[in-house]
């Protein structure tokens, strides 16, 4: 729901939908000293602790209460209104923000319909936010997880946050409020003056720019976005071609050496050639390393030698491959040219 100015004496309407914007997105200043974090991850993680509060007996919905009265014990708190449902709105980008269907009562309709409070202010405690540690300045940025209760208010700490009516009267913005909505996007330091104010607004893009700034955005990502494509199509592109030297070794089983290429393609490539040159007979080139000594293992699990039983010479191959390569901590596929040139000498 975006801002707007009406002219006229109009009455004041609440959304015909049912849904009102309580929370925008940005970064909004909470004291000097805490800066809260309003993305679309802390809206929808809002949305869905409700959701799943929501499914508990007897769930009434979450307070709305007038002026946050419900937070002082020793004042007098009535129902404005239920929260029934949450939800996380995307667009229009310039009204996102987490939105909430309230059910009003007799007092919080005929108050918001009457134009005694026009504004809500969300509350989230300390404890339902994540810690996203400090900024340069060394203010603490907290991201909330969860709306603890609503209230309606004049005077709202979120800028930008849209009417929940619609006032039947021109209003002007005090330097106040822009001071603090300039402060809240980190344009201007804390302490400014109006006349610091002033020139940081001189420096703002204009709406003509915003748009051509947004648009090269958008390109900028389809363009990348593009790349990527371009660079996986070419390196599987490559990794076809590389295996076609193979043909007959890899045939049947092409995508899972494609997949190796694009992983690691140097280890892989070796593997395939030492493959081709064990078929063709050859022995394998070895790096000149000390020799070995693979350790007895006296162990009830080991199985006793059967006279007249012998592994296939791959088994042995594979075996001792491994404990080469556990032994010296090794890649498998150094492991497994030492073991070959072992078994066959």
């Amino acid at each position: 729901m975006s801002k707007q100015w009406i002219h006229g004496h109009q009455p004041f309407e609440l959304a015909a939908d049912g849904w009102s914007q309580i929370a925008p997105l940005g970064e909004f200043f909470h004291g000097p000293d805490v800066i809260q974090i309003l993305d679309a991850e802390a809206c929808l993680s809002m949305v869905a602790r409700f959701d799943a509060e929501a499914e508990s007996p007897n769930f009434a919905g979450l307070l709305v209460d007038f002026d946050h009265l419900s937070l002082d014990p020793s004042a007098r708190s009535e129902a404005a209104g239920w929260i029934t449902s949450l939800a996380f709105r995307a667009e229009p980008p310039e009204s996102a923000g987490l939105y909430a269907a309230i059910r009003w009562t007799d007092e919080g309709q005929a108050a918001m319909t009457g134009g005694r409070y026009r504004f809500v202010s969300p509350v989230w405690l300390r404890e339902d936010c994540v810690d996203l540690g400090a900024d340069a300045q060394g203010r603490q940025r907290l991201r909330p997880v969860r709306l603890f209760n609503l209230a309606v208010t004049n005077n709202p700490n979120l800028q930008g946050l849209a009417p929940l009516s619609n006032a039947g009267k021109n209003e002007e913005v005090g330097m106040t409020k822009v001071i603090e909505w300039l402060q809240n996007r980190q344009w201007l330091q804390a302490g400014a003056d109006e006349a610091q104010a002033v020139a940081a607004m001189a420096d703002l893009p204009t709406p003509e720019q915003w748009r051509d700034i947004q648009a090269a955005l958008a390109n900028a990502r389809t363009e990348v976005e593009a790349a990527k494509t371009e660079l996986a199509n070419a390196r599987a592109t490559q990794a076809d071609r590389e295996l076609a030297e193979f043909a007959g070794l890899v045939d049947k089983s092409w995508e899972f050496w494609k997949q190796q290429l694009l992983q690691n393609r140097e280890q892989t490539l070796a593997v395939l050639r030492d493959l081709v040159a064990l078929r063709a007979g050859a022995k394998p080139e070895l790096p000149v390393v000390a020799p070995v000594v693979a350790p007895l293992h006296n162990r009830q699990a080991v199985r006793p030698a059967v006279a007249g039983q012998t592994e296939s010479a791959a088994v042995r191959i594979r075996n001792r491959a491994q404990e080469i390569s556990k032994a010296e901590g090794i890649p498998f596929s150094a492991a497994f040219r030492r073991a070959e040139a072992e078994i066959v000498v």
